[in-house]
Formats: structure tokens, sequence, C-alpha cells
């Protein structure tokens, strides 16, 4: 008896058939299945969420014949009639039913499994009918899959003959195959692709072991031999982009190793480049395609090692030199390009090889004159020329490399060319000017710098060579030969060529005049091509453009043209070029669009191939032409307009596949040669390998039209209506001529280009601003541009449909609302009436442009009209009508965004429908459509509808769970496709889902996969998994370590050394760096040395190769790659490539930067981490030895930037460890014991192999490590000190070339080193005030350092004040620069002096501040004899003070705006220093006070007062001070100034200089004491103290200088500025207790002087003390922490002011005993903390009163007793609260004190009066103590008594007899046993005891 069929297993018929009815079968079934197949994985493996039902595998046994049963049944459905909609088994549930099948036979066993296939074959037999088709699919599909399970299909291996039979029978019987198709074809096909794949792979993994392939070899030349030199160009061009193709991307780029790359460069030198001449008799030279395959291989292959190891060196130095000089122009392109690419490798040639093509070209100009000259001497001589233009267009990226003099030289011989040109022949005038217009043009790309000082010699020579048509040169053109014109043509096309060059790197030269004057010149050569075209334009278009080397007029006429609209195009929308615009559009629609105006089949040949049906469009033409189609449209891209769409490939193939289709499928062939003028157009350097590939210009018939489209696109949206709609109606005439309806080639290029053109200018017209888009509705424009682009939409060609339907969508957002609803209404009237694929397609697109580019809330009310269609459209069963419905409708859901929300239920349910129907299946559909579904990929469409919807859900997948499920469902099937650019767009759609849904994804699983894709041989999988990867590590890199562990770093390591060019692994190993190397540094330090080491060893196996049989032996674990992949060659696997290598570096880099910027100090301080107790080997400092190991390999590589960043880490470690304690000895730094490995990893640097950058660099970390403290003892520092010493001897050669072992340095390259070198020792001098080690370290080179700062600092200003300054003293070391080639030092110097200027600057005013004469005879330009001394009275400034000055000066009025805040707070307080130094006598002379230089810096001041931070106050005060000081004098003269209002005291306190300076403090003073505004935030804490510390004793400084006169209202001010800190209520600083040391020192200052006037010192002083009494007042009765803050800082200050004035100071009565009434109320306050203080106060003013002469103060203290008894009696009150109270006991304590302290000033005579007042108030608590006689109170007041009692004993007795008896009986009873207790001690000896009291009576 069957087991019934549990929930999740049974599927429900009739639900199934409700679902049906509702059009929702296939979503029911999806679902149902997908549960299915989740149950059994989650009962089997047990994975699975909690919620999932799981059964045992005895309870799936049970039902297992019920469930194949039902899976069968579902796979017959589709066959079986049936009354009610049957979903059909499409792809999806046939996938699902299949996994399912071979999870139970995999789990249960093979039971049951051959009746299962039995049953199934059956449904192989009969014919294949349309009923039964979609059964013997499914049928055979779910055989595939058993028979492909290794487990499962094992089992039934013996079926296999049948199930091959059954397959085969109905192969051979469908009808729609064709009879003996397979015995035809089928055997040819697989053996061809099974050579094909064979020679592909053997030709990589050859070269990556050690030599050329033999079998790729062949293969090459049999495509490239002169014996198939008959084949058209175009079929040349093609094979050679093809076979380049797959040498770039395939071999070169993921096959070769960098040891197979060197390999590959050794056989195409040796087989190919050395070959030529052939200098051996029977010898044949290569051919020409293939030595330029050779050359661009290895020009690509020198780029990608990054640098030229000797052995490349070697074997191309010599052949690439003979190249130059080949007889074709297109080896001579490529032989100059891959010389230009072999320089950039090994900079140090860059000059060498310049000097030798100079004198190669000046050899071949001197033969060609000869009366015989050699053959072959003009080509040579331009191939000369190129290659000369192709290197120094390479100077700007090199300068460190090439001295500017060698530009002059190139300049002077081009110039000297155009002179003599005129005194010889046509031909050899016309080889001397294109040299020379070659060699201009590649001198234009030096920059704007150099050619200023050129620009008005090059005009005038642009304007002879382009010059004006006059009558007379017409008349001379009606018999002008046709040499003739081919001479001026050639002239004048390499004039313009010059020109564009120009354009194009000197735009910032474009002024007005020179602007118009350039125009002048094009606007010639516009009328001489007119001119042309009148004279000879039958003549020209009569005549096809020439296949061989020799030119024809028709070639020189395109080609002068092509050259001349690009001017245009490089001058832009020019307003000198205004009035040429309508001519210029005439002419470009004439070019692009006349009928019978293009090059290749003339009309009749293209009659016949129209009426012979040959043609099919012009794609597929190989003329080279495509009838004159232009080359800017591409696959999915057209390149034109201000925002190039350049959208991916929409099949997500390999970049290879993509480009290999494209190839196939252009009309137009670009190569180098076309335009060998890209040679000296500079190009920027990317890090990608292939990111400086050689541009592929086309052909010049191509390149006129490209140029005349950029023409119109650029300048038809500037043009007024009317002139518009001309143009527009001349192009739509040129559309619809007759001429055409024979010539369907050149109708369909001319419709391509007018579409090109009118999207080009709608796109410049979308982003200007000029016109609105109701002045466009307004004309004819729109109609006018829809009338063609409609033929467009309609077009069967995909390229037309994608660009007219941009257009359409540009045209409804420029044309208004009414327009995009009249097209939206005509587009769906076609959908309806036409079912014309094409046109349904174009439809389709034009839908979702116009919806995205007008927007959602302009084309809202369309949207459901819009979505309507595509969705019908998309279940057109034709693949071209609903792929791109499809697409579209993507497009429509991502640019409608929320607003399609409605619609997406709809859209979900619309996806899964036609993903089960077998119309969109990759191999479904009918027969004649069948092949179009490979690139009309329809998943992968659904894919992108999919994740368009996950956007439209966002946060809403969350919560709704049936739409999460679904999307969930639909990406796991997605992810299991067979075609890979599917799963890409399934991992993307994750990414996607991921952020709104993170938790509904299971992250294991997923991390999972994509570790499977990143090992993947297919590239898409790869990149999509490294950006899904990118996505989570940058969401939670913790998480991901957790789930991918630290393999899935190793993995990305990997893949990036595998392949460098897949973007995306580099920032996803940085994010996940920067996000875990503060936790775990050490394993990525781990990391790191693994792939160096792997480096470092790989050198000595290849170096034991040539001696060893068995080179791999050694195998250790640092050899270990990043996870090899087999059947690779150990040897194409050693090394790590170079770029890996430096990623590795910079990771490291990067891990210091992360550890330093989390604070984890464990990790640099030993001591520190044995602290936090964190095991040691987790610690970075425990790795310093390993990082410096890495440092040292990378210190010894061959590629520049590897030595670059090992330096950097390198000095990471010094500038991290260099304060680290060396654990085993504490009192050692650690980095001492590493000063060997140190120096050994910075030697290299200054070997003959170095970079100039490289010694720049080590020469910096030489000075950080001599600077950092390590080593302290000179004699110590060893090798690095004394390099830096030599290199500074060095410097005083003023023609230095080297520097350590590097030789032939250039001029920009020593001023680098020089002010590297300069800087490093400017820092020691900076740092020595603080470590004085390095006085003695720098001391001994001062004299010769002063002269080298100055003479730079000089350089410096020199340069950045003018641009075009001239030479400079040789002598000085730095400067030596011819003045012509100033304007390009400054642009390569400038950047190193920047660096170094500011640390410079800083030692010379260190010097300054130290009177250093070395300095001083620096400034003044001499030298510093003994004899010599700085003078102070001079009028004059010193020599160089002008030049420090303004440096520092202009850094602070205008302060660079890209620099961090604390570097600008650095250079600030630099500069600032620096002027401080700077205005002394000495050195500034009287010069500060001329020209309001004075008043300019004051104003600068006060402005950085009024904006910067308290360090900059600091030091502008200090400035200030040194100001006065310096030029007191100077400062407090008034001569020269009228007396304000009659009163000269006036006049000093408001204009003179020493006010002015005098006001800047007080400005810093006043905002640092009411702190508002900008200062609240900028002044906190500890700096706003300083602040006014500083500032108040700078002002008081200051205010000593002035006349005795000011001095008291000085002074005012300063007590003022105090008074307002008492004020404050401030509760998180106490700012005005903590100053109170500087109010006393003013008050003191004030006081004591004898120039102040002491009477209104004393009213300023009484001033300040009712203020405090007011303050005090003004708080009373409030409470809080700064309340309580103020009363006490004015009772301090108070205090204070009465305890320091002298006796000089009159207080008035009145105030003191307000002082003395304050200070006895706070002494009585309830406040114990308030009422202590006031007691202090009290007791310093009684303590102060008792010395002599204090009148006032002992006035005051008659006002204070009563305070002080009040306090004593309200402590009696209570005695209880004493005790328990410490602050009340001890403030009654100081209270006792202060009046026995008051009582013991008294003169002794006198001393009972004040005793009959104390005794009775001591009485009070001896009262109140009587019980507790024992409390601490109570002996207090004894042992105060009996002081009195022991002190004067007379006034003692005196004063009782005034007590009452009850009083003095108390008292003497307290006395006595007091006295008791004290005989109570154990007796001393006679002589130690010391004077006991006697009591015997009182009276």
């Amino acid at each position: 008896m069957s087991i019934p069929l549990p929930p999740p297993f049974h599927l429900d018929d009739t639900a199934l058939q409700s679902a049906a009815v509702g059009d929702k079968g296939e979503l029911f079934l999806l679902t149902w299945a997908e549960g299915v197949e989740k149950c059994l994985l989650c009962s089997f493996t047990g994975n699975g969420k909690d919620d999932q039902i799981q059964f045992s595998e005895e309870t799936i046994r049970g039902i297992q014949p019920q469930l194949l049963a039902q899976f069968q049944s579902l796979i017959t459905s589709s066959s079986v009639p049936s009354p009610t909609p049957t979903p059909r088994t499409g792809r999806a549930l046939r996938a699902i039913l299949a996994r399912c099948v071979l999870l139970l036979f995999r789990y249960l066993g093979p039971t049951g499994l051959y009746d299962f296939v039995s049953s199934l074959m059956k449904g192989l037999d009969g014919p294949v009918l349309d009923t039964n088709r979609e059964t013997k699919v499914a049928t055979l599909s779910l055989l595939g899959d058993i028979m492909g399970e290794e487990k499962v299909g094992s089992e039934v291996r013996g079926m296999v003959s049948d199930i091959v039979a059954g397959s085969l029978r109905i192969f051979k019987t469908a009808s729609y195959l064709g009879t003996g198709w397979t015995e035809g074809c089928y055997d040819d096909l697989v053996r061809h692709l099974v050579e094909e794949l064979g020679c592909g792979q053997g030709a990589g993994l050859g070269w990556s072991n050690s030599s050329f392939h033999p079998g790729a070899k062949a293969a090459i030349n049999m495509l490239l031999t002169p014996s198939n030199a008959q084949t058209a160009r175009y079929d040349a061009l093609v094979v050679r982009h093809q076979v380049a193709l797959l040498l770039r991307q395939v071999v070169g780029v993921r096959l070769l190793s960098e040891m197979g790359q060197i390999a590959a460069i050794r056989d195409f030198a040796s087989m190919y480049l050395s070959k030529y001449p052939a200098l051996i008799a029977g010898e044949k030279a290569p051919s020409k395609q293939a030595l330029i395959l050779a050359l661009q291989e290895t020009a690509a292959l020198i780029r990608q090692l990054g640098s030229t190891p000797p052995a490349v060196e070697d074997v191309l130095a010599e052949p690439l030199m003979r190249l130059q000089g080949h007889p074709s122009n297109s080896v001579q392109t490529y032989a100059a390009w891959t010389l230009r690419a072999f320089c950039t490798a090994n900079p140090s040639r860059l000059s060498p090889t310049i000097v030798q093509l100079l004198e190669l070209l000046s050899k071949d100009l001197s033969l060609i004159s000869l009366p015989s000259p050699p053959a072959d001497i003009a080509r040579r001589t331009i191939g000369h020329a190129r290659s000369l233009a192709a290197l120094i267009s390479l100077i700007p990226r090199k300068p460190l490399y090439v001295s500017f003099d060698v530009s002059a030289k190139c300049m002077s011989l081009a110039i000297q060319l155009l002179k003599q040109s005129a005194d010889h022949e046509l031909q050899i005038s016309s080889t001397e000017i294109q040299a020379a217009w070659t060699v201009i043009g590649a001198l234009m790309s030096l920059g704007s710098n150099f050619v200023r000082l050129h620009l008005p010699q090059l005009l005038i020579l642009w304007k002879n060579a382009l010059p004006k048509p006059t009558n007379k040169d017409a008349s001379a053109a009606q018999v002008r030969r046709e040499e003739e014109w081919l001479f001026l043509l050639a002239i004048r096309e390499q004039a313009l060529a010059s020109v564009l060059s120009f354009l194009k790197h000197n735009a910032g030269l474009l002024n007005q005049d020179t602007s118009r004057r350039l125009v002048a010149i094009l606007s010639n050569a516009l009328a001489f091509a007119n001119s042309l075209t009148s004279l000879k334009g039958a003549d020209i278009a009569d005549h096809l453009p020439s296949t061989s080397g020799t030119l024809k007029l028709v070639d020189r006429d395109l080609m002068y043209r092509r050259r001349l609209l690009q001017c245009f195009v490089a001058l832009g929308r020019n307003a000198s070029a205004e009035t040429l615009h309508t001519t210029l559009l005439n002419t470009a629609i004439s070019i692009f669009a006349d009928p019978e105006r293009y090059t290749g089949h003339n009309p009749v040949q293209a009659a016949i191939a129209a009426g012979s049906g040959a043609f099919v469009s012009v794609w597929d033409t190989t003329d080279g032409f495509g009838y004159g189609v232009t080359s800017l449209i591409s696959e999915e891209n057209i390149a034109l307009g201000q925002e190039e769409r350049k959208v991916s490939d929409h099949l997500n193939r390999d970049s290879i596949d993509a480009r290999m289709d494209e190839l196939m499928s252009r009309a137009v062939m670009g190569a180098a040669e076309h335009d060998p003028a890209i040679l000296s157009w500079r190009q920027e350097s990317g890090e990608e390998v292939d990111a400086d590939e050689i541009f592929a210009p086309p052909p010049a018939a191509t390149a006129v039209v490209d140029s005349a489209l950029e023409v119109f696109a650029m300048y038809f949206p500037i043009q007024e209506s009317t002139t518009q709609t001309a143009l527009l109606q001349q192009l739509t005439n040129h559309l619809r001529s007759g001429k055409l309806e024979k010539n369907p080639g050149r109708k369909m290029a001319i419709l391509v280009n007018a579409i090109v053109a009118s999207l080009g200018a709608l796109r410049f017209l979308t982003n200007s601003s000029k016109r609105s888009n109701d002045s466009l509705a307004a004309t004819q424009v729109p109609i006018l541009l829809r009338d063609f682009i409609k033929d467009g939409l309609m077009h069967s060609d995909h390229r037309l449909r994608n660009a007219a339907s941009e257009s359409m969508g540009r045209i409804a957002y420029l044309a208004g609302a009414t327009f995009m609803n009249n097209q939206i209404q005509f587009l769906v009237n076609h959908v309806v009436s036409n079912t014309d694929p094409s046109g349904r397609a174009g439809c389709a697109l034009a839908f979702g442009e116009m919806y995205k580019n007008v927007g959602g809330m302009g084309a809202g009310p369309v949207l459901k009209t819009i979505v309507d269609v595509l969705m019908s459209l998309s279940a057109d069963p034709h693949p071209v009508v609903h792929f791109w419905a499809l697409q579209s409708l993507s497009r429509v859901i991502n640019g409608a965004g929320l607003s399609y929300s409605p619609f997406v239920n709809g859209t979900l349910g619309m996806v899964v429908k036609l993903y089960m129907s077998e119309t969109h299946e990759p191999e479904g559909g009918s027969v004649s459509s069948v092949n179009m579904r490979g690139d009309l990929p329809a998943y992968q469409a659904f894919a992108k509808i999919v994740d368009a919807l996950i956007g439209v859900l966002g946060p809403e997948l969350q919560e709704s769970e049936r739409a999460r499920d679904l999307v969930l469902t639909l990406l796991a099937e997605f992810s299991q496709e067979t075609d890979e650019c599917v799963v890409v767009e399934s991992i993307r759609c994750m990414q996607h889902f991921l952020i709104f849904a993170p938790d509904s994804v299971d992250l294991p699983q997923l991390v999972q996969q994509l570790r499977t894709h990143l090992s993947s041989s297919r590239r898409p999988l790869k990149l999509a998994a490294v950006n899904s990867v990118y996505q989570l590590v940058q969401r939670n890199a913790s998480l991901m370590s957790k789930f991918g562990g630290d393999r899935l770093v190793s993995d990305l390591f990997a893949l990036l050394d595998d392949d460098p060019s897949i973007e995306g692994v580099r920032d996803a190993i940085n994010s996940w760096l920067k996000q875990t190397a503060d936790l775990n540094p050490c394993g990525w330090v781990d990391l790191c040395q693994r792939i160096m080491s792997k480096s470092a060893v790989s050198r000595q196996v290849v170096e034991a190769a040539a001696q060893d049989d068995d080179p791999f032996a050694l195998n250790d674990e640092e050899s270990q790659g990043l996870g090899t992949e087999g059947g690779v060659p150990m040897f194409a696997r050693l090394t790590s490539r170079w770029r890996t290598q430096l990623f590795a570096l910079q990771c490291l880099h990067q891990v210091f930067l992360t550890v330093q910027s989390s604070g984890k100090l464990q990790h640099f301080d030993p001591l520190v981490g044995r602290a936090s107790r964190v095991n040691p080997k987790f610690l970075l400092v425990n790795r310093i030895s390993d990082i410096i190991k890495m440092a040292f390999t990378a210190s010894t590589a061959q590629v520049m930037d590897i030595r670059l960043e090992g330096l950097l880490v390198l000095r990471d470690v010094i500038e991290n460890f260099q304060k680290s304690r060396d654990p085993d000895f504490e009192d050692a730094l650690l980095l001492e014991q590493y000063q060997a490995p140190i120096t050994s990893a910075l030697t290299p640097a200054f070997a003959a192999d170095s970079y100039p950058e490289v010694l720049s660099l080590a020469v910096e970390i030489c000075g950080v490590f001599v600077g950092s403290g390590i080593v302290k003892e000179i004699d110590k520092m060893g090798r690095i000190l004394k390099l830096l010493t030599n290199a500074l001897e060095n410097c005083k050669d003023p023609d230095m070339v080297s520097l350590g072992e590097v030789r032939n340095l250039s001029t920009t390259a020593v001023v680098m080193l020089k002010t590297s070198i300069f800087a490093a020792w400017a820092q020691f001098q900076a740092a020595s005030i603080e470590q004085r080690y390095l006085v003695d370290v720098v001391s001994p080179h001062i004299a010769t350092l002063c002269p080298f700062w100055v003479a730079s600092l000089r350089e410096y200003a020199k340069m950045r004040s003018d641009p075009d300054a001239g030479a400079s003293d040789s002598s000085t070391g730095t400067g030596a620069f011819d003045s012509v080639h100033s304007g390009m030092t400054r642009e390569a110097a400038l950047p190193y002096y920047e660096r170094a200027w500011l640390p410079i600057l800083q030692a010379i005013a260190t010097l300054m501040q130290a009177n250093n004469k070395f300095i001083f005879a620096a400034l003044d330009a001499q030298e510093a004899t003994p004899t010599y001394s700085p003078n102070p009275s001079r009028d004059d400034p010193a020599a160089y003070f002008f030049v420090l000055y303004g440096l520092a000066y202009e850094v602070l009025a205008a302060p660079s705006l890209n620099q961090e805040p604390a570097t600008t707070a650095s250079v600030f307080k630099t500069a600032i220093f620096a002027i401080e130094g700077l205005v002394q006598p000495p050195i500034a002379g009287q010069s500060l006070f001329q020209d309001n230089i004075f008043e300019e810096l004051l104003s600068l001041m006060l402005r950085l007062v009024m904006t910067e931070s308290p360090a900059i106050q600091i030091r502008i005060a200090n400035l200030m001070l040194r100001l006065a000081k310096s030029y007191s004098k100077v400062l407090n003269d008034i001569t020269d100034v009228p007396p304000m209002n009659g009163s000269p005291e006036i006049t000093v306190l408001t204009t003179s200089r020493m006010t002015q300076c005098l006001r800047v403090v007080t400005c810093i003073l006043h905002q640092g004491v009411s702190l508002s505004g900008l200062a609240r935030v900028k002044t906190q804490g500890e700096s706003r103290l300083e602040l006014l510390r500083t500032s108040f004793a700078v002002y008081t400084d200051i205010a000593d200088l002035y006349p005795s006169a000011y001095k008291a209202d000085l002074y005012a001010i300063a007590f003022h500025l105090y008074a307002e800190l008492l004020k404050e209520e401030v509760a998180d600083v106490d700012v005005a207790g903590q100053l109170l040391p500087t109010l006393k020192a003013i008050c003191e200052r004030c006081t004591q002087s004898k120039s102040v006037d002491q009477s209104a010192i004393s009213l300023i002083i009484q001033g300040l003390l009712s203020t405090c009494i007011q303050s005090v007042d003004d708080v009373s009765g409030r409470q809080g922490v700064a309340v309580v803050l103020k009363r006490k800082n004015n009772m301090l200050a108070l205090t204070l002011l009465l305890t320091s004035i002298p006796p000089t100071v009159k207080l008035s009565q009145g105030l003191i005993e307000n002082c003395g009434f304050m200070l006895s109320q706070q002494a009585a306050s309830d406040d114990a903390e308030l009422s202590a203080l006031a007691v202090h106060c009290i007791r310093s003013l009684v303590l102060a009163a008792s010395t002599p002469n204090r009148p006032g103060l002992k006035y005051c203290l008659g006002q204070l007793l009563p305070g002080l008894i009040e306090v004593i009696a309200r402590e009696a009150a209570s005695p209880s609260m004493l005790d328990k109270t410490e602050l009340r006991f001890s403030t009654l304590q100081d209270v006792l004190k202060t009046l026995m302290s008051f009582w013991s000033a008294c003169p002794s005579e006198q001393r009972a009066k004040p005793l009959e007042i104390l005794l009775p108030t001591f009485i009070l608590l001896l009262e109140a103590n009587e019980a507790n006689q024992s409390s601490a109170v109570h002996q207090a007041t004894i042992s105060q008594l009996v002081a009195v009692v022991s002190q004067d004993p007379t006034a003692f007795k005196d004063a009782t007899n005034s007590l009452e008896s009850e009083q003095r009986n108390l008292l003497e009873s307290a006395l006595r046993k007091a006295m008791a207790g004290q005989e109570k001690v154990v007796a001393q000896p006679s002589a130690n005891l010391a004077p006991k009291i006697e009591l015997k009576s009182f009276g």
C-alpha cells in the first residue's frame, strides 16, 4: 500500500488548475517545486532554516515511488490534452525536477533508478510533433542530467547506447534540421573546434615555459606571410586585430607569467625584429604584417613588465633603432610606438635615444640633398622624425630624465628645416617640411610653459604655411600640376597637424588674440579646401583611395579635410570662430550626408550589388569604407556628444569575446598608421596593463566623416532656430534623395550618420542651459528630427534602433509633453498595426528611452500605457521583440522608482510565466529565430528586471514575504543556469538584494558560491564575484573573515596575480584590510610576506635553473603560491607579478596607517604590549625583522614603483618604532639592533641602476632615521649619515651630474635631489632645538648649508612669482637652467620645491632666532668670514630679505585650499616664525617702513588673529613683541603724523606704529577673554590659558616700550581685560584663577615702575577691586559650580591685589571697608568651601599687614575681625558638626591661627586690649566642648590659649581680669587640665627639657 505524500511533496491538482485559470499556474508550479527541493535538501543534509520541515530517510524512501511518478507526470503533462489551461514544463521546472531526482538517488541509493530511466525512455518513441515536442525535450533534459551525474549516472551506464539511439532517431527525423545535416557537418565541426582550442592553449603555455610555441609561430606566419599580400587591406586589418587581440588579452595578460613575458619578447626580437633588414644572402626579411604584430605585442609586453630587464634591453635596443627607418609607413608607426614604450619602461635611455635620433635625422637630412641619395632616404627621414616625435611627447611624463636643452635643439632643427626647404626641389622640400612639422607637433605636447615662449614665432610659421588665398593664387591654381597639388596638400596637412597638437595640449594659451589669429589661419585653410573642391572636385571623386604606399590626390584631400575639421573640433565653441559656423555646418553635412560624395563603391557597382541582393548591411562590407559610414557608432557605444554613453556588454560576455565579435561587425578597421600624428599626442598612463595601448584611428576617408559629425554635434545646438531648420531640411533632402534608391548601402550609411549627428547634437543640447524646452517646442526642429529618426527606429539594424531610440527620448525631453504624448500614441498604433519584429523592437526601445529621459514626473501619466505595451511585447515569441522589450522594461522600472510599485506583482508574475515558457528558452522558439537567441538572451533580461524590481521594493522586501520568497526563488534558479552570463546577472541581483534584506540570505552558502566563481576559468564570473565580495566586505569584513576565512583573501590575491586586469580586487582587499588590520596586523604581514618571499625565492630559482637540472628543488613553505592551479607549469607560477608585489607593499603601508589611526600602542611599544597581556606573536612590533626584509627585497627590484613602495614601508618602520624600547634592555631603543638591516635596505637606492625618484626618497628616509633619535652618537650613525654627508658634498659641485653611483642625471633630476638633500638637513636643524644631539650633526656643515638653503628659497620664490623667470646663478648649486626653458623647468621642478621649501624656511628661521652669523651672511649674499658681523644699524635690507619675507607673507595671505587643516596650521606657524626672525635690524633694516609694508603685515596678522587657532595667535603675539622691541624707536616716532584734535597724546595712542602692534595683541587678548564666534570654537582648554598667559606678558612688554605718559592708560586696558575674565561664569575651565600669577606680575610691574604715574595706577587698582566686590555681589544668593568659581576667583584676585600693591598705592577708606566686609561676609557663609577660602584670604591679609608701612591693610583688619569672631560663634553653636566635617574644622583652625597672627602682630604694650576680645571668643568654644574636652576643637582652642600664655603672660593676666568669674573659672579649669596632662609625660634629663608653663593662679 502506497504511503500518501505529505503536504510539502503533494501537488494539489485542484489548486494547480485554479492557479492556471488565473494565469498563475507557472508561478504555482515553480513555488511548489522549489519547496520540494528545499525540503529534500534539508532532510538529507540537515542544513536549512529553523522553520523548514524535515523528514527522515525512511519516510522519504517510502514515498520515493510516488514522488518519481509525480515528477514524470509533470514531464508528460504538456502532451496530454486538457480542457483547462495547463502550465507548460519550462526549463526552470525541468531543472528543479532534475535536481530533486538526483537528490533522491544520490542519498537513497540506486534502487528504482533503472525502472525510472526505462519509463522515461518510452517518451522518446515516436516522431517529433508539435503536440509532444515539449515532452520529448523535458525527457531528454532529465535523462541528460541523470547521465551527467557521476555517482547516479554510473549506475545505469548500460543504458547509454539506448539513450544515444533514441536521441539519434529524434535528431535525424526532425524535419527542420534538413536531410543529411548530421553526417555532413558534425564531424568536421567537432574536429575543427578541437584543433582550434588545442592551438590556442599550446601557444600560451609554450611561452609560459621558455620559448615561442612552434604551432602559434606557424599560424602567425601562415596568416601574415607575403604570399597573402594580395588580400584586401580590410581583411588584413581584421586578421591583424584578431591575432593581436588573442596574443595580447589571452596569451599576454592571462597566460604568461613575467618570466614567460620576457621569453616572449626575446622570441619576438630573435624571430622577427632582429631579422630586418635581411643581411645574409637568401635570407628573407619578415613581412610588414608580421613586424607590426611583433612590435605591437612587444610594446604591450614591455608595459606589462613595467621595466626592461637586461635580458630584454640587450635584444631590443639595436633592432628597434633599425626599424625606425623601415620603408613601410605602418612599420615605422609601430616601431616608434614600441620605442616609446621601451623608453617609458627604461627612462634612463630616453635622453640618449633622443640624442641618437637627432643625429640620425640630421644625417638623413644631409644625405637627402645629395645628387644621388639612397632610394629610401625620404621614408627613412620621416621614420626617424616620427620616432623623435614619439619620444618628445614622453618628456612631460619623464621630466627627470631629459634635459630641456634637447627640446631647444629639436625646435631649432625644425625651424631651420622650414627655412631651408624653399631652396630645394619639391620632393626634398616636402620631406624637410614634413619632418619639421612632425617635430613641432611633438613639441606642442610639452605644454604651455614651453610653447608660450615660441608662440609668436609659431603663429607666423602657421600663417605662412596656411596663407590666405588671393586672386593670383586662383589663377595659378588653374594650371597647377597634380604633383604641385599633392605638395601643397601635404605641407598644409602637416601644418594643421601641428596646430591640432597645439590645441590639444595648450588650451590655456587660447586667449582672445591667439584665438582670433588661429581662427584666421583655419579660415584660410577652409578656403583652400573649398577652392580645391571647385577646381579638382570631379577628378578627386573619380578615384578611389590608394591601397599602396603611394598617396593619390584623393588621399591627400581626405587627409587635409580630416585634419582641418579636427582642428575646429579641438578649438571648440570659441567665440572667434562664430562667423564660420554656418559654413562649417554646411560642409559637414555635405561630407557625411551627400548621396554622391563618399569613398568606396562607385554608383554603378552599388546599383549592381543592390540589384543582385548582395547588399545586406553596411557593417558587412569589406572595402574598408562602408559607403561612408561613421566609425563613432559601435555595438555598445556612440562616442559623440558631451556624455558618451558607455554601456557594458549586454551579453555579459568575456571582454575578449565581445571585442572579437565587434571586430567581425566593423565596417571600418582602424590602425595607427592611418594617422601617425597620434605618436606625438600626450597620453596619460594608467595602472592597468592595457591602459596605454596605441590608439587605432580610422582611415582618412572615415575620419573626415567622424570629424564632420563632431563639428555638427558641437555647433548645431548653438545656432538660431531658423539656421537649425534649414540645416535639418538639407539633411532630410539628402536622406530622401532619389539617387539613393539604387544605392541602399549609401542610403543606410547616410541614415546612420544622420542619426549619430542628431544624437550628438541632442546630447549637447540636453546639457546646455542656453535653450529651454518651450523655445525648442515652438520650432520645427523636433518635427524634422523625428521624421528621419523614425526610419532608424524601424530599421532592422539594432545599432540604428538604439541610437534612434535615445534620440527620440532626448527629443521628447526637449520638445515638451505634447510632443511626447503624440509620439507615445504613434508608437502604440505602430505596435498594434505592425508585426514586423524590427519595428516592434524599435518601438519598445523608444518607450524606455522616452520615459528615462523625460523622468517620472513628466512621463507619469503615460507610465501605465508604456508598461502594458512593453509587457505585451515581452510575451512576443520572436527573440528580437521580446529581448528588447524586456530590456526597455528594465529601464522603465529603474527610471520610475517607487512610481512603479503598483505594477511590481504583475511584473514578477510575468517574469515567472515567461521564464517557464518554451518560447523564451535559449534553445526554444521557432526554427527561423533559433539562431538569434544566442545574441538576444531573454534570461539575462529577466534577471535585469528582477534587479530593477528589487530597487523598487527596497526595504519592503523585509516585510513582504511573498515577494521576497519569489525573488529569492528566481535568483536561486538564475544562479544555477548553465549560461554564465545569466549567473553574472544573478550575482548582481543578489548584491542589490543584500542591501535591503541581508537577513534573508544564507551568507555562508553565498560566500561559498562566490569562492567557487572566483576560481572559475571564466572571467565574467570572476568579475561579478569580485564585485559581490567587495560589497560584502564593505558591509562587514569581520563577518566575511568568519565565513570566508583568510583563504578568501588569499584567493583574491591569487586572482589578482593571475590576471592583474581584473577590476575590483584591489578595492575589495583594501576595504578588508582597513577594517581588520588593527585586529590582526600580523596576519596581513604574513600574507604580504608570502608574496614578497615568493618573488625572492623565484630569483634564486631562476639563477639556479641555468646550472641545475632540477631548478624546482627549493619548495619550502614560503615559496608556495597563493593557490596555483594544476596543469600550469611551475615556472609560470613561481613568481608573483610585479604589480602584485607592489600591491602587497601598498597593503603593508596601509597596515601601518590603519593600526596607527586605531591608537593601539601595544603594536608599536613592546612594553605597552607586555602590560596589555596580548600574545606577542600577534603584535606588529615583533615583526620588524620580517618587514625590513620585505623592504630590502623591494629595494633590489627592477621596477621603480616597487622600490619606492619598499622605501615607504621602511619609513613606516622608522617613524612608528623610533621610540620603542627594547624589552630586554629598556635603556636601549628597539631599532638600534636593526640599524644594519635598515642601512642594507637603503644602500641599493644609491646603486648605479637606481632612479632619481628612488634616490630622493632614500635621502629623505636617511634624514628620518638620523633625526629619529634611534642613534644619537655620531660615530655610531654609520653609513646612513655618511650617505647624507656625501650627498651634501656632491651638491657643492655646480655641474653636479651624479649622486652615489647614479650617473648622467638631468638638470631636473639634480634639482629634485638637491631639494631633497637640503630639506633633510633643514629638518635636522629645525629638530635640533629639541633634540640637542642633532646640533653636533648639523653644526659642522652649517656654513655650507646656509647659502644652499637661501638659494633654494630664492629659486622657489622666483618660480612661484614669475613663470617666465630667467636663469639663476649656478654657483648657488640649485639653478643653472637656460632661460629659454625656464617655463618647462618650473613645471617639472616646482613640485619638488613645494615639498622642500617649508622645512628649509623653518631651519633658516631657527638660525635667525639664534642670531647665527652664517645665515645672516647668506641672507646678505656675503661670505661668513671670521671678521664678518651683522650690521644692526643698516637702512637697506639684506639681499634676500624680501625673498623669504615674500614667501612667508604669501603663504599666510593666500593659503592652499587643498591642504589639510593640520598642515595649514603647521605652515602658518613656520611662516610667522620665519617673519619673527626676519624683522630685526641686521636683516630687515628699515625696509619694513617703506611702501606700506608694515601696514600690510599688521593687517594680515589682524586677519589671522580673527580666524586662526590659539597656537598661531601665540606666534603672532611673539612676532609683535619682536617687532616692537627691535624697532621701538621707529614705532613710537610720530614726527610724520599730524596731531589729532591738537593733542599729541591722542596721536601716539591712535596712529603710531607701536599702537598698531599693540592693537593686534589686544585683539588676541580680547578674543581669548570674550570667546565669541569662531574664537569659541578654536580656543578651548589649556590652549586658551597659554594664549592669555602669553598675550598678557607680550602686552605688558610692549606697553613698557611706550613713553611714560601713556603707560598708565595701557595698563588700565590690561586690568580691564582681566576684570572681564573675573566676570566670566564658566564651569569647565578655571581661566581667571590660573591666570592669577599673571595678574600679580602685571600689578607688581606697574606699581614698581618709576615711569608710571602711581596716582593713576591707584585709581585703576581701586577700580579693579571694586569690580571684584561687585562681581561677588552679583552672584549673591545664586548656586552652581560656575557661581562658586566666580566668587573664589574674585576673592583671590582681591586678596592678591591687596597684598601685592606697595604702600605708594593709595586706596580709599570706603573701598577698604567694603573689601573687609565682603571677605567677612564670605567667611561667615554657609558654604564651607567658600568660607574656608575667605578665611585663607583674610589670613593672607593679616600676614601681609604685619609687614611695616601697610596702614591700609592694618585698617582693613579692623573690618575683618568681626567676621572671624562670627565664624567662631557660629561653629560654637553647633559643635557636633565640627568633628564630622573636616573642612569646617580646618576652617576653624585657620580662623584661630589668623586671630593669633593678628594678636602677635600687635605691639607688646597693646596686646592686652585685643585679648579682651579674643579670650571670650575662645571661651565660647570651650563652653561648647566642655562635655567633650577630648574633642579636636577643644584641643585646638587650648593649644592657642597655651600659646598666648607662653608668649605674653602679662597681657594674658591683664586680659583675664576683664572676664566674668564664670568665664575665668572655665578658662582656668581648662588650662589646668591641659597642664596636668603635660605633667604626666615621662620626665626627661633637665638639660633636654623644654621650658614649662606654671599656672599658680589668675589675677
